[in-house]
């Protein structure tokens, strides 16, 4: 009887710990994440034209065609 309630309290307490760290991690996580994709240096490109992935790794951080002066057309 003493080691179910041991495990019980266990699990309360591991359920309530888990709430914690969401609250005390994933909140200022996610609040990090939406500040980077805000305030993001390359556009989001939704396209559908055969050349779509080309564009958005032209405009990535690996390539970054900008630095030359070229700027593209989404859309």
């Amino acid at each position: 009887v003493i080691n179910q309630i041991n495990s019980h309290n266990a699990n309360v307490f591991v359920g309530k710990l888990g709430d914690v760290l969401y609250k005390a991690v994933g909140t200022p996580l996610g609040m990090a994440l939406n500040w980077g994709r805000l305030w993001s240096l390359w556009p989001v490109h939704i396209e559908t034209a055969c050349c779509s992935v080309e564009f958005g790794a032209a405009s990535g951080p690996r390539y970054d065609v900008e630095r030359f002066g070229i700027i593209e057309a989404f859309g």
